[in-house]
């Protein structure tokens, strides 16, 4: 029992609590702390060692800590554990005052420097971060975690050489540092070093079996590689670990759809739904009437939320379209960007939306209370399941209309989003409706291609020159499975001089080539036959072109861009047409400049129709000087086009939901 006729408690006591958290026992501290604050509620050591045993347990320690700072004034110690426990309650910009304060009484403290800058970081101040933590690197050159979140934030700067440096230095003093080596990890996956990645979350895993993260990133990296069941498994695990990461059950969806024709639909339907009940289900009592005026005629406030304002392609779909809609000043448009990182394609972007706002340190309440705070009328998600999605907000209902088009081939799950947009040519209409929660609405193009000024020329037809003919792939290398492979050595075993050019392949990655080319020998044909590059600037990357006659696509989930790019420069694709939106793509990119003889609907007439282009060279060389004129010719070739039927569409759904009374 504590002895309340005195003023402070004892010698004893204190010494008590000191005991008790070197012995680690953090229950028992908890009820001794809680005692003294209770008997003596101006004993700031009470406060503190409450502070301490409340964080050890994982619950909310910063009533504790703020009154201990009240009675601690010059305790540098407890105004970082405040710091702490603020971080962890989600409030960085409260934990950076409470760091300085800590530096304030000691300058040179190296722990409340390197939280400071790991605050700082939470809230997109990355060269005060950097700051930071290099002056508690001198202070502590030695010490793992500094390093490792100086690499963090100089990831976050794009400075990749040395933020490795400092991960690699990181695991040079504790190798056992799973953190680090899932950092160094996503490093590598970035640079398209993937095997070394790979390995890099195995060990993690080695040392902490169930480590979420490193599980996660493993998924990431194996659907990459196209080792689609393992990664399915492994995201499976992480959903069991972590419930409530909506990230990765998005990821899941997005390996899901790799697969989709392989897949009962039915059952891939019913995994968005799951995604819907867990993130969406529990928002539904919340969602709030929208207050936005049904007036028809006035300027709509729409709003565009991704990850992608930056050199990407969803970038190189939206930009023209948000140029030509700007021009017309019928719609105020609104950037959410969910991504730290900017270059030059961001800055044109930011110049051209009427207003821009940075979200990607930002919860998804705290977006949805923007978004409600902007007035906006109709939000559009451009990433569905794909990375840096906040699908979440969507859940919460922010705006009265909300949309999801481009980044996911496919619905998302949520009944909060109203419309997918698509064109005719991708979902014809009434034929796909049983694989959407969403209403299926159309464009005249799914998306506008601008190639860019600085594109090289089409060259005459390789095949003439070389006397074989030599197809191409540019696709991710995910979408390269043994089934496509499989397709592919068939044809080149009835052309028996053909040659296949493959690109996009991961950097430095031996493991990934060699699998590849295992497939193809198990089909019959030699390495000798295959040749492939690693990804490459824009330039090269064109140039490649200049040696395939045609391109093969994947299934069942179609190239896009890479289709578009190819008829760019004057090469055609041959693809199957698909059963979902995943693998519809291509036939929908050729039905617009009207290569409807390169489209075939089973792996029988895929083969027929390349050995019939294999015998008509000719034909293919007048085709290849005439693509860009088709391409330019068509929707997809005329953002203007775009813009307008984009336009068109949002004063459309508006009128729509102006009617609902």
């Amino acid at each position: 029992m504590v002895d309340r006729r005195r003023s402070e408690p004892a010698k004893a006591e204190i010494d008590e609590l000191v005991s008790l958290f070197s012995a680690r026992k953090y229950k028992e501290l908890e009820c001794r702390a809680n005692a003294l604050a209770n008997a003596f509620p101006d004993c700031g050591m009470a406060w503190k060692a409450l502070g301490v045993a409340l964080k050890a347990q994982g619950r909310n320690a910063v009533e504790a800590f703020e009154r201990a700072a009240e009675l601690l004034p010059e305790d540098a110690g407890n105004f970082v554990n405040f710091g702490l426990a603020l971080q962890s309650s989600g409030r960085h910009a409260d934990a950076v005052k409470s760091y300085r304060q800590a530096l304030v009484i000691r300058p040179d403290y190296a722990d409340a420097l390197n939280n400071l800058g790991t605050a700082l970081r939470q809230i997109g101040q990355y060269q005060e971060a950097e700051k930071s933590l290099r002056f508690a690197n001198e202070i502590s050159p030695d010490h793992p975690e500094i390093l490792n979140n100086l690499g963090n934030v100089l990831k976050d700067q794009g400075n990749t050489v040395q933020a490795s440096e400092f991960y690699r230095r990181a695991l040079a003093l504790k190798p056992a540092f799973p953190e680090a080596i899932i950092n160094l990890g996503c490093l590598l996956v970035d640079q398209g070093k993937l095997d070394e990645a790979k390995r890099c979350f195995l060990a993690a895993l080695e040392l902490r079996p169930d480590h979420a993260e490193a599980r996660f990133n493993l998924a990431l990296c194996q659907s990459a590689l196209a080792m689609h069941e393992a990664a399915l498994q492994n995201y499976r695990r992480v959903i069991s670990l972590r419930p409530e990461w909506a990230a990765a059950y998005s990821s899941f969806l997005f390996c899901l759809a790799q697969q989709h024709d392989q897949l009962n639909r039915t059952e891939v339907l019913a995994e968005c739904r799951r995604f819907a009940e867990v993130f969406e289900a529990p928002q539904r009592v919340s969602w709030r009437a929208h207050t936005n005026v049904r007036d028809q005629s006035r300027e709509l406030r729409v709003g565009f939320v991704s990850a992608d304002f930056r050199r990407h392609a969803i970038a190189n779909f939206i930009e023209p379209i948000v140029h030509g809609v700007r021009s017309r000043k019928r719609l105020e448009l609104y950037a959410y960007y969910n991504h730290s990182q900017r270059d030059n394609v961001t800055a044109r972007l930011v110049s051209l939306f009427h207003h821009w706002r940075d979200v990607a340190k930002i919860g998804d309440d705290a977006l949805a209370d923007l978004v409600r705070d902007d007035a906006i009328d109709i939000l559009i998600d451009l990433s569905g399941h794909s990375a840096g999605n906040r699908l979440p907000c969507f859940a919460r209902k922010p705006a009265p209309i909300q949309i999801t088009w481009m980044g996911f081939p496919g619905t998302t799950g949520l009944s909060a989003m109203d419309y997918y947009l698509t064109d005719m040519q991708c979902l014809p209409p009434g034929e796909y409706v049983d694989q959407f929660v969403e209403t299926i609405e159309y464009l005249p193009a799914s998306a506008a291609f601008s190639p860019g000024m600085d594109t090289p020329p089409v060259n005459p037809l390789p095949a003439l020159r070389n006397g074989y003919m030599t197809f191409g792939s540019f696709n991710r290398p995910n979408k390269i499975n043994r089934w496509v492979v499989a397709l592919w050595a068939n044809i080149m075993r009835q052309l028996p001089s053909s040659r296949m050019l493959i690109g996009a392949m991961p950097a430095d990655d031996d493991e990934f080539w060699s699998r590849l080319v295992s497939w193809f020998e198990d089909a019959g044909i030699e390495a000798s036959r295959l040749t492939g590059y690693p990804n490459a600037g824009m330039d090269a990357y064109l140039r490649l072109h200049h040696e395939v006659d045609v391109c093969l696509d994947t299934f069942p989930y179609n190239g896009g861009t890479t289709t578009l790019y190819a008829l760019w420069m004057g090469v055609p694709t041959l693809t199957i047409a698909g059963s979902t939106a995943a693998g519809r793509s291509g036939a929908a990119i050729l039905a617009h400049v009207g290569l409807h003889d390169f489209v075939a609907h089973d792996q029988i007439e895929f083969v027929g129709n390349t050995m019939k282009w294999a015998t008509r060279l000719d034909d293919l060389l007048l085709l290849r000087q005439e693509l860009r004129h088709r391409l330019l010719s068509s929707p997809i070739g005329q953002p203007s086009v775009v813009a307008q039927g984009f336009e068109d569409k949002m004063l459309e759904v508006w009128k729509r939901w102006c009617a609902v009374s």
